[in-house]
């Protein structure tokens, strides 16, 4: 998916944050699922931005869908991380 075709408020400080959760090269559980949750609000907030794009005219019901699978899917393998099997 094309970064560009889906930017967002949160995308200006996230990357950064995402970087600095963990000091060491292997993340620890609770860092792992603070990762997971910021993961989760980029992917919410695409959606949003998506929908809005749509209702304002901006974007096609069917590029909208296109995307939004991917998101699913994206948000999918988050569900399915070893993550969210841990207990912290």
């Amino acid at each position: 998916m094309d970064p560009r075709l889906v930017s967002s408020p949160l995308d200006s400080g996230v990357t950064s944050a995402l970087r600095t959760v963990s000091s060491s090269d292997v993340p620890t559980p609770a860092e792992g699922k603070k990762t997971q949750k910021l993961q989760r609000e980029i992917v919410s907030a695409q959606r949003d931005v998506l929908m809005h794009w749509r209702d304002t005219g901006r974007l096609d019901e069917v590029v909208m869908r296109r995307v939004m699978r991917e998101l699913d899917l994206e948000d999918e393998s988050l569900s399915s991380s070893w993550l969210s099997r841990v207990r912290t």
